[in-house]
């Protein structure tokens, strides 16, 4: 009865006096009290669900050791990079061969963080891996310019020399030997290799090459990034881009609409991070998470929805152009397959749980 008229308080008490804890812990979660359901679900040894309602608590130290116990890796990754452990959600996605994940997280590094410089050596070995060399030697240039010499600079001074040979910048490579002589002249082999290239020719600019490499490289990573999106997961590289270039970066604060009821949004909304509430009238029906996505059904009928989209937390989100993408279903027959098959899947799935709600009741 409590339950069902959303006294939560008092279905909470009832329900620790029957001793029915998982239901306890569901109450607390439904009535937003996520630390204490975390709390419950930990004593009852539902660990995935325990880490999940940390992490909404922002509890992410927590959600990040039971997350290592159940292996999920990218909600490690992404409760790493919550609290600004950068190195450390880079470390466990090179451990796990996400690679683009790693990548991301690396470039994050700042250099006021002691492992800065490892961390640039890191990704421009990464980038080598992947056949980008002169991206890896910007990136080690531009954190050898970031964070200057010194003892703990130097293998990132020694690691761009080294590169820099290798791509027959000569000059860059003794500039960046000499460097390190200025600090410690017998460092490694240093000596040895300006030996070695002394009296190269002058060769083009290293800008000049590195930016037409850049821009492909850059966007290889971040259509890379959103492959993990259930919704795009079918997508091969050239269509992650194209859906990539359409989308633009949001971030909602606690009660921001980011769909309106009676009014066609602008596209589809597809959730990277936080909590959504779906609410019709005055109930919340739903709650939507990483992943998630909202607007489908409005782009392609062109009708107005009935249910509002409100943040619950603070959300981050792509919002992909409705006409842009619209085009892209109407011209690549093969594209829109892959995407109306994701679309029927999620109708299924939600009509599925709306069933077992109304069961319930």
């Amino acid at each position: 009865m409590f339950k069902q008229s959303r006294d939560y308080n008092m279905a909470i008490k009832c329900f620790t006096i029957t001793q029915n804890y998982e239901e306890v812990a569901r109450l607390y979660e439904k009535n937003y009290e996520f630390d204490k359901a975390a709390q419950m679900y930990e004593k009852l040894n539902m660990l995935e669900e325990a880490a999940q309602n940390y992490e909404k608590a922002k509890q992410y130290e927590k959600a990040i050791d039971l997350y290592r116990k159940i292996g999920n890796t990218e909600k490690v990754i992404s409760c790493e990079r919550a609290i600004g452990k950068f190195s450390d959600a880079a470390d466990y996605a090179i451990d796990s061969n996400m690679n683009a994940d790693a990548m991301e997280m690396l470039r994050k590094v700042p250099p006021t963080d002691d492992r800065f410089a490892d961390a640039r050596i890191k990704l421009a070995n990464l980038l080598i891996q992947k056949g980008n060399s002169a991206m890896a030697l910007k990136f080690l240039i531009e954190g050898c310019k970031m964070m200057g010499i010194n003892q703990k600079a130097l293998e990132m001074f020694y690691k761009a020399g080294v590169l820099a040979t290798e791509l027959n910048y000569k000059d860059h490579a003794i500039k960046l030997f000499k460097i390190i002589q200025s600090v410690s002249p017998d460092y490694r082999d240093v000596k040895d290799r300006l030996a070695f290239i002394e009296g190269g020719v002058k060769l083009p600019e290293l800008s000049q090459f590195v930016e037409e490499e850049g821009s492909y490289t850059s966007v290889m990573m971040d259509a890379d990034k959103i492959r993990k999106i259930p919704i795009f997961d079918m997508l091969n590289m050239n269509e992650l881009k194209l859906v990539y270039s359409m989308c633009k970066d949001r971030v909602y604060k606690p009660n921001d609409v980011l769909i309106k009821a009676g009014v066609i949004p602008d596209g589809l909304i597809v959730i990277r991070e936080g909590i959504v509430d779906v609410v019709v009238g005055s109930n919340i029906v739903a709650n939507l998470k990483d992943g998630d996505y909202v607007g489908e059904m409005s782009m392609i009928l062109n009708e107005a929805p009935t249910a509002s989209c409100v943040a619950h937390s603070d959300v981050r989100a792509y919002v992909i152009d409705r006409s842009r993408f619209m085009g892209l279903l109407e011209s690549d027959v093969q594209f829109a397959y892959k995407i109306y098959k994701m679309f029927s899947s999620e109708l299924s799935r939600r009509l599925t749980r709306t069933n077992r709600i109304l069961n319930q009741k």
